[in-house]
């Protein structure tokens, strides 16, 4: 997770962010490889993609229905994070 927390917050040196620590991934681990929760994220994630897409549909018209689906998702949950927060 060292590239991550270099990219997330600029240290000095990047070699501060290679440094081991506590922190860990609940995606990927150390070597890269993903953990049981990752591939549970990834599941969900190809099946909402899947919403709505018929199996006789062209490659890029999958891709286009699959990009709406989780981009439609991604809002309705956003923007019920946003209200939520806003009314706390």
């Amino acid at each position: 997770m060292g590239w991550v927390n270099w990219y997330m917050q600029y240290p000095a040196t990047p070699n501060e962010a290679d440094m081991s620590g506590d922190d860990r991934s609940a995606i990927l681990n150390s070597d890269f490889t993903p953990t049981p929760w990752g591939l549970r994220v990834k599941g969900l994630i190809e099946r909402v993609a899947a919403i709505g897409v018929a199996p006789d549909d062209p490659p890029d018209v999958r891709i286009r229905k699959g990009t709406l689906s989780l981009t439609a998702i991604s809002i309705t949950i956003l923007a019920t994070l946003w209200v939520l927060m806003y009314l706390a």
